[in-house]
């Protein structure tokens, strides 16, 4: 369960991370501003709710 949250935690600096290397050299048909977008409309919120749906189910079965 923990590799799922730390997925879900490192996905979005990764994409961060990528983003900034096509700054530095750009690739055909990628562009920053789309992979920002990606990271921040779309990566953040799913892996929001990855966190919240794990956590719920670790404290469910931790109460008794």
């Amino acid at each position: 369960m923990e590799v799922y949250i730390a997925l879900a935690l490192l996905l979005p600096v990764l994409i961060g991370s990528i983003a900034v290397l096509t700054l530095i050299h750009p690739l055909a048909g990628i562009s920053f501003e789309y992979i920002m977008f990606l990271s921040s409309f779309i990566l953040l919120p799913v892996s929001t709710l990855a966190i919240v749906v794990l956590s719920d189910i670790i404290v469910s079965r931790i109460r008794p």
